[in-house]
């Protein structure tokens, strides 16, 4: 089980990185009259310091891979920090959403909320499972 949720989490934890250091470094290419200009400031400067924080759902992975002993830790600070980024994005773009902001395209849109989801559930479950390993 360890090694199975290793794999995803250091898969979905790199793939989460790599999209917030696209964000933060504004190479996302959204045609401008899809989302509007306070939307992609916000989150180009958000995911400049979920870049300080996210780092850790991979790191839990790889450490859960490797079986080193400080992975139950690592993977309670990314439990920690990743649902509630991961819920907080989610909520956020519903309630943008619902507001008629735009925010990209609505494939891009769908594939961002599934991801958020997907992120969110996987934090939580690592979360438990390092918890049931530590105590």
């Amino acid at each position: 089980m360890r090694v199975a949720l290793g794999i995803v989490a250091a898969v979905v934890g790199t793939a989460g990185l790599v999209g917030q250091f696209a964000s933060a470094t504004n190479t996302r290419h959204t045609p401008e009259h899809e989302t509007a200009a306070l939307y992609r400031r916000l989150e180009t400067h958000t995911a400049r310091w979920d870049l300080l924080l996210i780092w850790t759902l991979p790191a839990a992975g790889f450490l859960m891979l490797i079986d080193h002993s400080w992975w139950p830790f690592v993977a309670l600070v990314a439990a920690g920090v990743c649902a509630s980024a991961g819920g907080r994005e989610f909520v956020k773009m519903l309630s943008f959403r619902g507001a008629g902001v735009g925010l990209g395209g609505r494939g891009e849109v769908r594939l961002a909320l599934s991801f958020l989801a997907l992120w969110g559930v996987l934090a939580v479950i690592v979360g438990i499972y390092a918890l049931v390993e530590v105590v």
